[in-house]
């Protein structure tokens, strides 16, 4: 018998189990048959790097043994030199475009001192983005115990 679909929207002349592979039927359904699908991990990456108003990577850095203590999207973190970094994504941002959000202190209870451009003058890229860290607000630069950074579009 053909499978045939109403103007309504009633699927006549499929028997039990007569469904073609790939079609879910309730049977399955009810004995937890159904796997989740795969999503491709493009997919995953342009939606996340697509979003606005959401943060796109961040990072908790020890500048003063070059450890990451936490992150997100941030693959590495590059010592250019004393207080000179630049923070590597693990998925490029769409363009260079976005926020930069920082903190950055010696201890847990200060926040003495401040990103600053690059000695360099590089502007950000969507690959990465080079930072210095200033102490005190003074001319020197300084590799800082807590330097928090989360990027913004």
């Amino acid at each position: 018998m053909p499978v045939t679909i109403n103007g309504n929207g009633t699927i006549t002349g499929v028997s039990v189990g007569g469904l073609p592979d790939g079609i879910v039927d309730t049977d399955m359904l009810a004995a937890n048959a159904v796997a989740t699908a795969k999503i491709a991990n493009d997919a995953v990456t342009n939606a996340k790097t697509a979003l606005t108003g959401e943060i796109l990577a961040w990072m908790r850095y020890r500048g003063d043994t070059n450890a990451l203590d936490g992150s997100g999207n941030v693959s590495s973190v590059t010592d250019n030199a004393t207080g000179d970094f630049t923070m590597n994504f693990t998925s490029a941002m769409v363009d260079a475009n976005y926020a930069i959000l920082a903190g950055v202190g010696y201890n847990d209870m200060s926040i003495n001192i401040g990103i600053t451009g690059s000695g360099l003058h590089q502007a950000p890229t969507t690959s990465a983005m080079r930072f210095c860290v200033n102490a005190n607000y003074s001319s020197s630069l300084s590799d800082e115990r807590y330097i928090s950074i989360a990027i913004v579009r």
